[in-house]
Protein backbone atom coordinates (compact mmCIF):
# COMPACT_ATOMS: atom_id res chain seq x y z
CA UNK A 1 0.00 0.00 0.00
CA UNK A 2 2.63 2.56 0.95
CA UNK A 3 4.76 2.03 -2.30
CA UNK A 4 1.79 2.83 -4.38
CA UNK A 5 0.67 5.81 -2.34
CA UNK A 6 4.59 6.50 -2.93
CA UNK A 7 4.83 5.69 -6.88
CA UNK A 8 1.26 7.67 -6.96
CA UNK A 9 2.96 10.88 -5.83
CA UNK A 10 4.09 13.87 -7.71
CA UNK A 11 7.93 13.36 -8.43
CA UNK A 12 8.39 16.87 -6.74
CA UNK A 13 6.27 15.77 -4.02
CA UNK A 14 8.81 16.98 -1.51
CA UNK A 15 8.61 20.07 -2.72
CA UNK A 16 5.29 20.65 -1.95
CA UNK A 17 5.64 19.61 2.13
CA UNK A 18 5.97 22.62 4.06
CA UNK A 19 8.09 23.02 6.70
CA UNK A 20 6.42 24.56 10.02
CA UNK A 21 7.27 28.11 10.55
CA UNK A 22 10.52 28.96 12.56
CA UNK A 23 8.46 29.83 16.03
CA UNK A 24 6.30 26.93 15.97
CA UNK A 25 9.20 24.44 16.00
CA UNK A 26 10.36 26.50 18.91
CA UNK A 27 7.45 25.88 20.70
CA UNK A 28 7.64 22.31 19.84
CA UNK A 29 11.12 22.08 21.36
CA UNK A 30 10.53 23.65 24.65
CA UNK A 31 7.24 21.29 24.71
CA UNK A 32 9.53 18.47 24.46
CA UNK A 33 11.69 19.79 27.25
CA UNK A 34 8.43 20.49 29.14
CA UNK A 35 8.23 16.86 28.72
CA UNK A 36 12.11 15.62 29.32
CA UNK A 37 12.58 14.76 25.92
CA UNK A 38 16.05 16.13 25.89
CA UNK A 39 17.77 14.41 23.42
CA UNK A 40 15.06 15.55 20.65
CA UNK A 41 14.86 18.95 21.99
CA UNK A 42 18.48 19.59 21.51
CA UNK A 43 18.22 17.64 17.83
CA UNK A 44 15.32 19.97 17.23
CA UNK A 45 16.98 23.06 18.24
CA UNK A 46 20.33 22.30 16.96
CA UNK A 47 18.41 22.60 13.38
CA UNK A 48 17.11 26.13 14.42
CA UNK A 49 20.69 27.16 15.18
CA UNK A 50 21.74 26.36 11.72
CA UNK A 51 18.96 27.90 10.33
CA UNK A 52 19.25 30.73 12.32
CA UNK A 53 22.33 31.46 14.26
CA UNK A 54 21.11 34.85 16.16
CA UNK A 55 18.44 33.52 18.06
CA UNK A 56 19.75 33.97 21.56
CA UNK A 57 16.90 32.15 23.27
CA UNK A 58 17.23 29.17 20.80
CA UNK A 59 21.34 29.15 21.88
CA UNK A 60 20.47 29.37 25.91
CA UNK A 61 17.30 26.59 25.47
CA UNK A 62 19.78 24.45 23.10
CA UNK A 63 22.15 24.69 26.17
CA UNK A 64 19.58 24.11 29.11
CA UNK A 65 18.59 20.47 26.94
CA UNK A 66 22.07 19.28 26.44
CA UNK A 67 22.51 20.00 30.20
CA UNK A 68 19.41 17.84 31.19
CA UNK A 69 20.24 15.21 28.72
CA UNK A 70 23.82 14.67 30.46
CA UNK A 71 26.15 16.77 27.63
CA UNK A 72 27.82 19.77 30.21
CA UNK A 73 30.18 20.15 27.24
CA UNK A 74 27.86 20.75 24.70
CA UNK A 75 25.46 22.51 27.41
CA UNK A 76 28.63 24.81 28.26
CA UNK A 77 28.95 25.41 24.77
CA UNK A 78 25.68 26.69 23.95
CA UNK A 79 25.60 28.84 27.79
CA UNK A 80 28.61 30.89 27.09
CA UNK A 81 27.21 31.51 23.10
CA UNK A 82 23.57 32.60 24.56
CA UNK A 83 25.68 34.76 27.57
CA UNK A 84 28.00 36.41 24.86
CA UNK A 85 24.78 37.54 23.02
CA UNK A 86 22.99 39.12 25.51
CA UNK A 87 25.49 40.46 27.10
CA UNK A 88 25.73 42.16 23.62
CA UNK A 89 22.22 42.94 24.02
CA UNK A 90 22.58 44.27 27.42
CA UNK A 91 25.11 46.71 26.26
CA UNK A 92 22.89 48.24 23.56
CA UNK A 93 19.57 48.59 25.69
CA UNK A 94 21.74 50.56 27.82
CA UNK A 95 23.96 52.46 25.34
CA UNK A 96 20.40 53.20 23.50
CA UNK A 97 18.95 54.27 26.92
CA UNK A 98 21.52 56.58 27.32
CA UNK A 99 21.40 58.37 24.30
CA UNK A 100 17.62 58.02 24.57
CA UNK A 101 18.14 60.19 28.12
CA UNK A 102 20.27 62.48 26.36
CA UNK A 103 17.98 63.09 23.17
CA UNK A 104 15.26 63.94 25.46
CA UNK A 105 17.39 66.71 26.71
CA UNK A 106 18.30 67.65 22.54
CA UNK A 107 17.43 66.19 19.60
CA UNK A 108 15.71 63.00 19.02
CA UNK A 109 17.53 60.41 17.57
CA UNK A 110 15.44 58.43 15.32
CA UNK A 111 17.86 55.54 13.97
CA UNK A 112 18.37 54.32 17.94
CA UNK A 113 14.97 53.74 18.25
CA UNK A 114 14.92 52.17 15.11
CA UNK A 115 17.72 49.80 16.23
CA UNK A 116 16.15 49.02 19.40
CA UNK A 117 13.31 47.85 17.77
CA UNK A 118 15.03 46.23 15.23
CA UNK A 119 16.90 44.13 17.50
CA UNK A 120 13.29 43.42 19.15
CA UNK A 121 14.68 44.47 22.78
CA UNK A 122 11.97 46.73 22.84
CA UNK A 123 9.69 44.30 25.14
CA UNK A 124 12.27 44.13 27.29
CA UNK A 125 13.67 45.82 29.99
CA UNK A 126 17.24 46.45 31.31
CA UNK A 127 16.76 45.24 34.28
CA UNK A 128 14.77 42.35 33.09
CA UNK A 129 17.83 41.79 30.83
CA UNK A 130 19.92 41.78 33.63
CA UNK A 131 17.94 39.14 35.56
CA UNK A 132 17.43 36.82 32.55
CA UNK A 133 21.82 36.71 32.15
CA UNK A 134 22.03 36.23 36.28
CA UNK A 135 19.74 33.42 35.72
CA UNK A 136 21.42 31.99 32.66
CA UNK A 137 25.17 32.56 34.36
CA UNK A 138 23.64 30.67 37.47
CA UNK A 139 22.71 27.62 34.66
CA UNK A 140 26.14 27.98 32.94
CA UNK A 141 28.06 27.81 36.59
CA UNK A 142 26.28 24.34 37.04
CA UNK A 143 27.02 22.85 34.34
CA UNK A 144 30.60 23.53 34.23
CA UNK A 145 30.80 23.32 38.26
CA UNK A 146 31.84 26.59 38.76
CA UNK A 147 28.64 27.13 41.15
CA UNK A 148 28.63 27.71 44.91
CA UNK A 149 28.53 24.51 47.07
CA UNK A 150 24.54 25.44 47.79
CA UNK A 151 23.67 26.49 44.07
CA UNK A 152 25.21 23.26 43.00
CA UNK A 153 23.56 21.20 45.60
CA UNK A 154 20.07 22.73 45.11
CA UNK A 155 20.83 21.71 41.35
CA UNK A 156 21.99 18.15 42.37
CA UNK A 157 18.65 17.91 44.52
CA UNK A 158 16.99 18.70 41.69
CA UNK A 159 15.28 22.27 43.12
CA UNK A 160 14.65 25.68 42.05
CA UNK A 161 12.45 27.02 39.89
CA UNK A 162 13.67 26.74 36.23
CA UNK A 163 13.59 28.83 33.22
CA UNK A 164 10.11 30.60 34.04
CA UNK A 165 11.64 32.88 36.31
CA UNK A 166 12.19 33.21 40.03
CA UNK A 167 15.95 32.82 40.35
CA UNK A 168 15.80 28.57 40.22
CA UNK A 169 18.42 26.76 38.17
CA UNK A 170 16.89 23.88 37.83
CA UNK A 171 13.30 23.05 37.67
CA UNK A 172 11.82 20.78 40.57
CA UNK A 173 11.10 17.55 38.09
CA UNK A 174 14.30 17.84 36.81
CA UNK A 175 17.80 17.13 37.65
CA UNK A 176 21.45 17.35 35.72
CA UNK A 177 21.23 14.28 33.16
CA UNK A 178 17.37 13.21 33.52
CA UNK A 179 15.92 12.28 30.31
CA UNK A 180 13.88 10.12 29.35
Amino acid sequence: MAAAVAASAPPDFDALIQIPPFDARLALAKACLELNQNEVAAGLLERLLAEDESAMEVWYLAGEAYYYAGDAESAADRLRTADDMLTAAIDRVAAIAHRTARARRGVRTVTDTAAYEADGLMRFSLPELKSQRAMMRKLLAVVTGDAPPLVAAAAAAGGGSGSGGGGGVVPADRGAGASS
